[in-house]
Formats: structure tokens, sequence, C-alpha cells
């Protein structure tokens, strides 16, 4: 189980470990969660806020990262893999070659996924400064943005070391000697798909974050 797990990307990893659908998943950590803003808020005396849309907008943030993530990585390992399958007709290699070649591409680094991970929640840390809360009024509330924070920078952080490592070892695949035929584009269909794809999701990503925002966080 040790030596499967290590096969996969860390994310992957940790939904596996669930045993259930990854969009199920996402919705039950969508639940979770929400419902652990609430009890945080009735732990404050701030229940009533809890209808009032700026509470969610303001809050939300990290949970809306961490759905979004979750949601989007499937398509991002979809489109990353037909785009390496792509080059098995422009690569002269047999297909037992390839697949070593596709299987190295697509293997982790779990050392530099943590590190990525922990970068990511050092960065959350040095710019939320959770020592300068106000921990009288919002004790519960300032823990769960600490803890929805941490997720979701630890999240991006991996995130964003995934794609770049995926990025930079296709991109090694292109700059070998590969059978091309001008007149046949689509066969490389896959992957401008991919990389438009990461280009969209990067731009959903910052746009959802700045629906998000209120005025008084943008000034």
């Amino acid at each position: 189980m040790a030596e499967e797990a290590r096969s996969y990307p860390l994310l992957v990893t940790l939904i596996k470990y669930t045993r259930l659908p990854w969009y199920s998943t996402t919705i039950i950590i969508t639940a979770v969660l929400a419902l652990f803003l609430i009890l945080a808020a009735l732990l404050d005396s701030r229940l009533s806020d809890v209808s009032n849309w700026n509470f969610w907008r303001t809050h939300q943030d990290g949970l809306i990262t961490i759905i979004y993530i979750l949601a989007v990585y499937p398509l991002i390992t979809k489109l990353r893999n037909q785009a390496i399958q792509a080059f098995r007709s422009l690569l002269l290699l047999e297909n037992d070659a390839f697949d070593k070649v596709a299987a190295n591409i697509s293997k982790p680094n779990r050392r530099w996924e943590l590190v990525a991970a922990l970068s990511g929640i050092a960065i959350t840390a040095s710019l939320g400064q959770p020592w300068r809360m106000d921990w009288i009024s919002a004790y519960w509330m300032n823990i769960y943005i600490i803890i929805i924070s941490t997720i979701a920078w630890g999240l991006l952080g991996w995130l964003i070391y995934d794609i770049f490592v995926s990025i930079a070892r296709i991109s090694r695949l292109s700059r070998q000697n590969l059978k091309l035929d001008i007149l046949d584009t689509e066969m490389l269909a896959p992957i401008a798909r991919w990389s438009l794809g990461i280009s969209f999701i990067f731009f959903g990503g910052i746009s959802l974050n700045l629906i998000l925002e209120t005025p008084e966080t943008l000034c």
C-alpha cells in the first residue's frame, strides 16, 4: 500500500485513503467545513451573522480555494495525461519504452511535494499573522480561519509545484527528436489543450478570489 501511494501525487493519495469517489469526497469536505464555520460562529455568539452574505464572502475564501483545487485537479490530470500520450506517435520509441517515459513524467517526488505544501503554509502564516488577530471576540472563528487558510495555501503551494513540474517534464519531451507532420496539426491538439487548460485554471482561480473580495479587503 505504501509503495502504491508513493506512485500517486500527494492529493490523489489523500483522496484515495477515503475510498470514496473524488467528487463525493469533495462534496463531503465542503459540507463538513461549512458546518465547522457555522459551529465556530455559534461558539463565538455570532450565529446571527451566518444569514449575512458578507459573512460568508469574508470567511469562505479559503474554503472556496480548497474546493476549487479539488474540483479542477481531475481535469488537470486528464489534460496532462492526454498531452503525454500525444507524444506516443511523435517519439521514435517502442510502446514499452514510451510507457516507461510516461511513467517517469507522472511519477511524483514526495519530498518536494511536501516542501511545496509547507512553503504555502509558511506564506499564509507570514501574511495572515495570526498573532495579531482579535482573539477575544472571535476566538473560534480565528481558529477556523487559521485551519482553513493552512489547508488552502498548503494545497495551493502543492498545486503550483505539481503543475510546474509537469510543464518542465513535458517540455523535455518536446525537445526530443519528434516525428512531426506540419499538415497534421491534430497530433499536437492535446498538448495545446493542456497548455490552454492550465492557463484557464490559473485565471479562474484568480478571478474567483477577486469575486470573493470585499471593498474593505481590496483597499
